[in-house]
């Protein structure tokens, strides 16, 4: 086998293997979704009216808010 044929042989295989690598990280990236969430509480807030600030035994909340992040592969 002559040097120049060993080069193109392994150019072949450098552009399959290329190929192979980017079509995975295309299918990758289409596979991935992402999904927001509200939990529970946060989403009971939203319809809190406020009334329980205006009581006389009023007391104060430290509330989180958390979002749920999920991404599927």
């Amino acid at each position: 086998m002559r040097l120049e044929d060993r080069f193109e042989a392994v150019n072949q295989y450098r552009k399959k293997v290329f190929r192979r690598v980017k079509a995975a990280v295309k299918k990758t990236k289409k596979k991935k979704q992402t999904m927001f969430q509200y939990d529970p509480w946060s989403y009971a807030l939203n319809f809190d009216d406020g009334g329980e600030r205006f009581s006389g035994d009023c007391k104060i909340h430290k509330i989180t808010l958390i979002y749920v992040v999920s991404v599927k592969f």
